[in-house]
C-alpha cells in the first residue's frame, strides 16, 4: 500500500501550502501556484517564447544538444520584482517541496513531448509515458557536494525522479560533481574551466551504459551553459542529449 496519499494528505491539513509566487496559503490542489500567479507565470513563458524568436533570442548552446527545452527566463536584473520563476528558481534550490517539482517536472514533459512528438496538443499522462519509447536515460546535472550539503537538496536530482515518475523513463545518477566552487560566484571564464574539470562519471562502467541511448540531461538553471556544456561532452558517446532545464538566464526587456 503506498502510504504517500495519506502522509501529504495529513500534512496538508496540519499545514497547509503556500503559494511559491504570493506566499498566500491555497488548497493542496492549487500548489505550488495560486490561479493569479499561474496565470502571471503563464505569461512570462509566453515573454520567454516570444524572445526565443526574437531577435534579442539567446544563442543556443551548440550541436552537442539535439534539443534544449526551457520553460521561463531567470532574470537576475528583475531582482526584487515580482517575478514569479525567479521565485520558483528560489525555492528550487533552497526547498524539496514535492508539489512544486512535479508542477515543473510535469511543464517540461509536456514541453517535451509537444516538441519531439506532437506540437498540436497538450498531452495526458498516456501521452507521456510514450517518451520512454524515444528515450533511454534521464540524467541529472549534480550540484556539488558542498551546495548540496549547504541547502539539503539535489534540484537536478529531485527534478529527474519527478520527469521519471511522470514518464516512465530511467532515471540514474551517472554524474558526480566534485567542485567546492559556487559557480554563481564565478566569473563566465572561471565557470566554464570550472565545470569542465568538476563533473565527472560517478561509476565506473557508465560510459558503455550511455553508448549510443538517446539520453535526457536535466539541469535547473542555465547561466553561462559551461556545465551542461561540459556534461555533454562526458556523454559523447550518446546516440543524442537533448537538454531539459526549467530556466535559462535571459534577461528579457
Amino acid at each position: 500500500m503506498n502510504a504517500r496519499p495519506i502522509i501529504d494528505a495529513i500534512v496538508s491539513l496540519l499545514s497547509p501550502p503556500a503559494c511559491v509566487g504570493c506566499r498566500k496559503r491555497i488548497s493542496a490542489d492549487e500548489a505550488p501556484l495560486c490561479s493569479v500567479c499561474h496565470a502571471k507565470f503563464e505569461d512570462e513563458k509566453a515573454a520567454f517564447e516570444a524572445c526565443l524568436h526574437g531577435k534579442s533570442a539567446p544563442s543556443p548552446l551548440g550541436e552537442e544538444f539535439a534539443a534544449e527545452i526551457y520553460l521561463a527566463a531567470y532574470s537576475p536584473s528583475k531582482a526584487g520584482k515580482d517575478v514569479i520563476a525567479d521565485k520558483m528558481a528560489y525555492a528550487m534550490k533552497n526547498g524539496r517541496s514535492r508539489e512544486l517539482y512535479s508542477f515543473i517536472a510535469r511543464q517540461l514533459a509536456a514541453k517535451l513531448y509537444m516538441t519531439a512528438v506532437d506540437g498540436r496538443k497538450m498531452p495526458g499522462d498516456d501521452e507521456l509515458k510514450e517518451l520512454s519509447e524515444r528515450y533511454d536515460y534521464i540524467i541529472p546535472l549534480p550540484r556539488s557536494k558542498k551546495n548540496a550539503r549547504k541547502y539539503g537538496v539535489d534540484q537536478s536530482v529531485q527534478l529527474s525522479g519527478r520527469i521519471s515518475e511522470i514518464t516512465g523513463i530511467p532515471a540514474f545518477e551517472a554524474m558526480k560533481n566534485t567542485s567546492s566552487s559556487i559557480q554563481h560566484e564565478l566569473s563566465a571564464e572561471e565557470r566554464a574551466a570550472n565545470a569542465g574539470s568538476s563533473v565527472g562519471f560517478a561509476k565506473t562502467g557508465y560510459t558503455e551504459l550511455i553508448k549510443d541511448k538517446s539520453i535526457l540531461l536535466i539541469d535547473d538553471v542555465v547561466t553561462t551553459g559551461s556545465s551542461v556544456k561540459a556534461a555533454a561532452a562526458l556523454l559523447s558517446g550518446a546516440f543524442s542529449i537533448t537538454l531539459l532545464a526549467p530556466f535559462k538566464t535571459t534577461n528579457i526587456k
